[in-house]
């Protein structure tokens, strides 16, 4: 008998008789290798997915509490790494192929659904996604690599800063051990804010104090070696005992906040060699918002 653990599949479903058709197609044979969890609507589903881990997830479109491809975005927002087989009827077809360009790995229509065809989309579906999964790491890795290189290259030796240079100062770990330490805690926690705001008041605020920051650093002639040490220490900190999701996640918010901070101390600069300031709603507006008019 083999002893190899069951695929656990979860099926969100909210029909009994397809339901029990699934289930009984999967499981009531004998030495299954599936094990199937159901559940009738979309929050159900999500909270099993977050309290257990599951292979893959049968879905159907049409749930109490989600409509068409709402409960797929979802998923795939939440549990990227989780592959999804979509379940459609004969008459809406066509979603199951909008379904794959949203993110399932494959559709199955329920008219005429035999165990063969339902065992093997669901096989297929967990090596593709699993391919994918490897992929997308090694790309990430790739790309934290080039981008600690590049970090490298601008933090190596000569030492004298273009702000040393221009105003003798060195740089900030060295000058101003405490207020760099200051200022890599401010980051980090800028960093662990974008987690648990509501976005755009998240955004509002983590473009304010990034703008306050820019004001700090340009008062100590800082400059983007500064800059980049203080985010790549922030980010290190705070991704020590992270999972490797949330550690991309905070890799990729922190690209954009590192960003921002240039363009801010860039702007601080600048008004201190022309005199110009810039409107304060261009300064502390949104990431990716459109800059304010003047009435």
């Amino acid at each position: 008998m083999s002893t190899a653990r069951a695929i656990r599949i979860l099926l969100v479903e909210d029909d009994p008789d397809d339901a029990h058709l699934v289930r009984s197609l999967l499981e009531e044979q004998e030495e299954s290798s599936f094990a199937v969890s159901w559940h009738q609507s979309l929050a159900a589903g999500l909270a099993d997915l977050a309290a257990a881990p599951c292979d893959a997830v049968l879905l159907d479109l049409s749930l109490p509490d989600s409509q068409g491809f709402d409960g797929l975005r979802e998923i795939n927002r939440l549990h990227r790494e989780v592959p999804v087989v979509v379940l459609t009827g004969l008459s809406d077809a066509g979603n199951g192929l909008e379904a794959l360009g949203l993110g399932a790995e494959d559709y199955l229509l329920k008219t005429g659904l035999d165990r063969n065809l339902l065992s093997r989309a669901l096989r297929y579906a967990r090596e593709r996604r699993a391919l994918n999964n490897q992929l997308e790491e090694l790309r990430e890795r790739e790309r934290h690599d080039r981008e600690q290189a590049a970090f490298a290259r601008l933090l190596a030796p000569p030492r004298t800063s273009v702000t040393a240079q221009l105003y003798g100062s060195s740089e900030l770990p060295e000058s101003s051990p405490q207020l760099y330490a200051e200022l890599v805690q401010r980051y980090g926690d800028l960093l662990d804010s974008h987690f648990c705001e509501a976005p755009q008041q998240g955004e509002r605020a983590i473009s304010r104090e990034l703008q306050t920051m820019s004001e700090s650093l340009g008062l100590m002639y800082a400059g983007p070696r500064d800059v980049i040490r203080i985010h790549q220490e922030a980010l290190r900190r705070g991704t020590a005992s992270a999972t490797d999701l949330v550690a991309r996640a905070m890799g990729n918010e922190g690209r954009l906040m590192l960003v921002e901070l240039m363009g801010y101390l860039l702007a601080y600069y600048r008004c201190q060699a022309t005199g110009i300031h810039l409107h304060p709603a261009a300064m502390t507006r949104p990431r990716g918002a459109a800059p304010a008019k003047d009435n």
